[in-house]
């Protein structure tokens, strides 16, 4: 059991190292594109600021912490302030927007698909009034129904 827990961990720790990678490949970008020259070093710590951020959990989405965080630590690793400000809004929108689209495709995915519900095409049974479903409500297609007693269809 403790070696699949440590497999764990070493698997969380891997995927999260990754994510503060493609967080910092995504600052280093948004740095090029409003013309600001980092090294590494300021776009790792701009990037574990990002991921420590995920912490603060008392504010709905992080909105305005990370932003905050990102800003805060700019004048410590020697990038402006506002340059600092402008990274977080700006990363903030890239991000929502790429949730947006994540979602715009997921939803066409699955009415493509007849996915049906956010249930996984599992309907609420208080609603279900088809006439398979209430076959099987009433003993048919298998199930007992209770005991010995024949149960019927309603015709």
């Amino acid at each position: 059991m403790l070696f699949r827990s440590g497999r764990l961990a070493v698997r969380i720790a891997a995927i999260e190292v990754a994510w503060v990678g493609l967080s910092g490949v995504r600052f280093w970008l948004l740095l090029l594109a409003i013309d600001v020259h980092a090294t590494a070093a300021q776009v790792l710590a701009l990037a574990v600021a990002g991921a420590m951020s995920v912490a603060i959990g008392f504010v709905p989405g992080g909105l305005g912490v990370r932003e905050a965080l990102i800003a805060a630590l700019s004048p410590i690793i020697s990038l402006k302030v506002a340059d600092g400000v402008l990274l977080g809004v700006i990363d903030r929108v890239v991000w929502l927007s790429f949730l947006a689209l994540a979602a715009v495709v997921a939803a066409a995915t699955r009415s493509r698909s007849g996915g049906g519900t956010a249930l996984g095409g599992v309907e609420d049974p208080a609603e279900v009034t088809d006439e398979r479903s209430i076959g099987v409500a009433l003993g048919e297609d298998g199930a007992t129904g209770g005991g010995d007693r024949e149960t019927r269809r309603p015709e």
